[in-house]
């Protein structure tokens, strides 16, 4: 399993992760959303857009809970972020955590600090004429080593403050030691896995993920430690959630108003920005990236009813006026690190084969490019070139999928045999199909928009609609010399009546005649009948007759014989 999955079971085929994705990531086959982790970044914005719930994240409670189990050293590492999630302050939530087995709690913002002291010695020997880069946004990091891996030489070789946090813990209290860190971003836990920063942070939990932990029962007879403290505070690492925050830790800007210096929050700012560094359109000396609106404070996981700018306000309040004089040392703690390319490439389809998926489509002239954006893309021709590259399939173009079924349900109605009528709750007609114009001798332009009454009988129309019911019945038309079986069926949502209106007259025409055939057929059978016992009668009559005389002459033959003598004569 990825850090993000995506279950088959509750994906509806509605595309809106599709819409809302930046790299567009995800890739639907057979009418499911599946991501591909070779253009992913991690953001979770599918995960905040799906509206069903359909995008897990990976667990990271899991290897919590196996530290536990292992009664391993725990330390947690918690983003300043917190401040806007939990109504507890940092000590009550220390207390509480030592409660579910860590043997210590710190800020995140004390690797911040370490990270913004170096980066700050960076920014002073940096070459007039040479850009600096600078993020402790794992999804920016990956969105420029997968679609900018050009601009990597400029990324200052720098660890985030999680990762560095991390090898501070470890440095102090020892490489057993296994650090949690907790924050709003899911991008955290496929930064951790990094091979450049592997065996820094153990695990990553999310503020849900956190939360389900404080709510299990605290451990009896914990507590703090004596050789675990907590190191000092860094109140300038605090500011790395807002935007410029890093740079302000540092010292080197108060605001956005620096010439050479650049702010950006929120993707589409920051894609337009690395495209413009790009082509060299721009040329700032010192550059600060956060992939989220309002910076972390807008993060994917932040769990906070409260609007973006009370979020602002709330962490600013909670925290302390800072004049970038703090220091926070880090010794001889490695925070550097490599960036490695790992540019997606995607096939570039041919114009050819773009104009047959265009055509496929329907879109065979511009007008016909609606470019809805129902299907995601935000435009037709980039829906195509997704077609060809196999990341999305011609059903997911609404209006075409919409065309597609009108065209086959007019097909239907206006080829079927049957009469197809639709008439409105004051029976008026609104739909007439071919079959109906020639049983009834008439136009549907004709008879469109008005009453039933002008071409047949609207007594059984009228039934349905009082009884909301479907149900069949024969009709006689006599005027067109029709019998006809009609079955009418209401339609609740539109308060409609469609009647599908059958020609029987044959069938009728058939069954007469049958019935002729059956009642000739009974009536000559039962001639026959009567014949053959006529017959029979007189047949019995003269062997009657016959046997009573053979009885008679032979009864004479009979006595003569036992009467016998020789010298009787028989006359």
């Amino acid at each position: 399993m990825g850090v993000i999955s995506i279950s088959s079971a509750n994906c509806k085929n509605c595309y809106r992760c599709v819409r809302f994705c930046p790299v567009k990531a995800i890739n639907i086959k057979e009418n499911q959303a599946r991501l591909e982790e070779d253009r992913c970044i991690y953001c979770g914005i599918c995960v905040g857009e799906c509206p069903q719930k359909a995008k897990r994240i990976e667990n990271g409670l899991e290897a919590v809970n196996r530290y536990r189990g292992q009664e391993q050293r725990l330390a947690l590492s918690l983003a300043p972020t917190f401040r806007v999630v939990y109504s507890d302050s940092f000590a009550e939530l220390t207390a509480k955590l030592r409660g579910r087995g860590f043997s210590l709690v710190e800020e995140t913002a004390v690797g911040a600090q370490a990270v913004a002291e170096q980066f700050r010695q960076m920014a002073d020997r940096l070459p007039p004429d040479r850009c600096l880069i600078t993020s402790p946004c794992s999804v920016a990091i990956t969105y420029i080593e997968k679609y900018f891996p050009q601009l990597l030489t400029h990324l200052a070789p720098l660890v985030s403050p999680m990762i560095a946090h991390g090898r501070l813990l470890k440095a102090k209290w020892g490489s057993d030691l296994k650090v949690v860190f907790a924050g709003p971003c899911i991008a955290k836990k496929d930064e951790a896995k990094g091979a450049e920063v592997k065996e820094a942070v153990d695990a990553v939990l999310t503020f849900d993920e956190l939360a389900c932990l404080l709510a299990e029962p605290a451990f009896a007879g914990t507590g703090e430690p004596e050789d675990l403290q907590p190191g000092l505070e860094a109140e300038g690492g605090r500011w790395f959630p807002l935007p410029g925050g890093l740079l302000r830790a540092a010292g080197l800007a108060e605001g956005v108003l620096e010439r050479d210096i650049l702010i950006v929050d929120g993707m589409e700012e920051m894609k337009d920005l690395l495209k413009s560094l790009t082509a060299g359109t721009i040329k700032p000396r010192l550059v600060e990236l956060l992939a989220c609106k309002g910076g972390c404070l807008g993060g994917p996981l932040i769990s906070s009813d409260l609007t973006a700018y009370s979020r602002r306000g709330k962490l600013i309040a909670s925290l302390s006026p800072y004049s970038g004089q703090e220091k926070q040392a880090a010794g001889r703690t490695a925070l550097g690190r490599r960036f490695l390319a790992q540019p997606y490439r995607p096939v570039r389809p041919g114009e050819d084969k773009i104009k047959s998926i265009m055509r496929s489509m329907g879109k065979d002239r511009a007008d016909k490019e609606l470019n809805c954006g129902s299907c995601g893309y935000p435009s037709c021709r980039d829906k195509a070139v997704a077609i060809a590259q196999g990341m999305a399939e011609l059903e997911m173009c609404l209006p075409y999928m919409r065309e597609k079924a009108e065209n086959m349900a007019n097909l239907i109605i206006d080829f079927t045999p049957n009469a197809v009528l639709v008439v409105d709750s004051s029976l008026i007609i609104r739909e007439f199909n071919l079959a109906a114009e020639v049983m009834f001798q008439v136009k549907a332009e004709e008879v469109k928009g008005k009453p039933l009454s002008a071409i047949m009988n609207e007594v059984h129309f009228l039934q349905a609609l009082a009884g909301k019911e479907t149900f069949r019945v024969k009709e006689r038309c006599d005027h067109l010399g029709l019998v006809t079986l009609q079955t009418l069926t209401y339609i609740h949502e539109e308060d409609l009546v469609l009647g599908i209106i059958m020609d029987i007259t044959g069938i009728e025409k058939q069954q007469q005649a049958l019935e002729t055939m059956k009642r000739e057929t009974i009536d000559r059978a039962q001639e026959v009948i009567e014949k053959q016992m006529r017959v029979a009668q007189e047949i019995a009559g003269l062997l009657g007759e016959t046997t009573a005389e053979s009885k008679v002459l032979l009864t004479k033959l009979i006595r003569l014989v036992k009467e016998g003598g020789s010298d009787h004569v028989i006359p």
